[in-house]
């Protein structure tokens, strides 16, 4: 039996223990300790797992993106029955089409010229060459854009761990619980799944950090806003739809299916995660809604009035350089401990999900 302790339960710590508890691997004593912070990112995500990101390839989990695309349905599929809950895959998982709006007919296709790569190397990522397609004046079509349903996933995989008896412990993880594990003189592997916070727990637990996070880093709080059929001519083969604005800075993403929504934008850039300028947030909310409400080329898609009424969370996300996930053994000075970091950027957690735990494995 291996001990594995998961620091964290956002979709990135569900996810690993999830892997870690199947079938033969069952044997595992798992536990997942975990503050639950409400400024998690995980419960702040739309989780729309855009794809037009991927064209761009440039880290080394750009296969792995790709690949747990193609598992998602499968693996969700799998959840509801072992749980056996009445649940439908397509309330928690969403193939379909994306498409954004530009504001011009120049801003659309300078976008159009930066995301879209030649023929050849689409067919060497084997992706299909209309995977990108301009649409009338101002639009661009993008294939297979997924969505999924971030609050269901994490309840539909807390379920699952449950009742496969993984532990999962409510408190903050301290440098007096790192030395009670070492304590304990069992071989013992810890895995940080903590999103933003994971550079400073570290510095408290006096491990070093590594050398990937270590890269330009980039902490930023959004909003997410959620709510029911809200979108005015909302097509249900659509499951993303951005807004881009004039200065192509900003833009709000809308996701999810017809009866299950979701709202978010450019997220703000902070330097501390223990501070931010709340009212700075607020006039970034307030830019977003705008944008929603703006109609560009007679192509209105938000019911103004229901703009109000949405639910809303916020929720802090972190980046390291181009790398979307980072993945890394740590250097733990006690022979009983292994250590491991993994950190999915901004939110990608949800787009590595499926295949998260094998990329993980590879390092034990």
């Amino acid at each position: 039996m291996k001990k594995i302790s998961i620091i964290g339960s956002g979709v990135l710590g569900l996810s690993i223990a999830e892997y870690l508890s199947r079938g033969k691997k069952n044997g595992n004593e798992i536990q997942i300790i975990s503050s639950n912070n409400p400024l998690a990112g995980s419960y702040a995500a739309a989780a729309n797992l855009a794809t037009k990101g991927q064209l761009f390839g440039r880290d080394k989990h750009f296969q792995v993106k790709l690949d747990a695309k193609k598992c998602y349905q499968n693996w969700i599929k799998n959840l509801i029955l072992e749980v056996e809950v009445d649940l439908k895959i397509k309330s928690v998982f969403k193939l379909g089409l994306g498409i954004d709006f530009f504001s011009s007919h120049y801003n659309r296709d300078k976008q159009y010229k930066r995301v879209k790569q030649d023929d050849d190397e689409l067919k060497n990522k084997n992706l299909p060459l209309d995977f990108i397609l301009k649409e009338g004046e101002r639009k661009i079509k993008y294939q297979q854009e997924a969505w999924v349903n971030s609050f269901v996933l994490m309840q539909l995989l807390t379920d699952v761990l449950v009742k496969r008896k993984v532990n999962f412990i409510n408190k903050i993880f301290t440098k007096n619980e790192l030395e009670k594990l070492s304590e304990e003189g069992l071989q013992h592997k810890i895995i940080f799944c903590t999103g933003a916070w994971t550079e400073s727990l570290l510095k408290d637990l006096e491990i070093p950090i590594p050398d990937q996070m270590k890269k330009a880093k980039r902490i930023t709080v959004g909003t997410t806003f959620y709510g029911n059929n809200i979108f005015e001519n909302y097509s249900e083969e659509y499951v993303l739809m951005e807004r881009v604005a004039e200065n192509m800075k900003t833009k709000v993403t809308m996701s999810g299916p017809i009866d299950n929504q979701s709202i978010s934008a450019s997220t703000l850039k902070i330097d501390d995660i223990n501070v931010f300028d709340e009212t700075d947030l607020l006039e970034k909310n307030k830019e977003l809604i705008k944008l929603c409400s703006e109609s560009f080329a007679n192509d209105p898609y938000l019911a103004k009035e229901k703009i109000k009424n949405l639910e809303y969370k916020t929720g802090l996300r972190v980046g390291y350089g181009h790398s979307e996930l980072v993945i890394e053994k740590l250097n733990i000075k006690c022979d009983q401990l292994t250590g491991y970091v993994c950190a999915g950027a901004h939110k990608s957690g949800f787009l590595f999900a499926p295949m998260v735990g094998t990329q993980l494995e590879k390092l034990f």
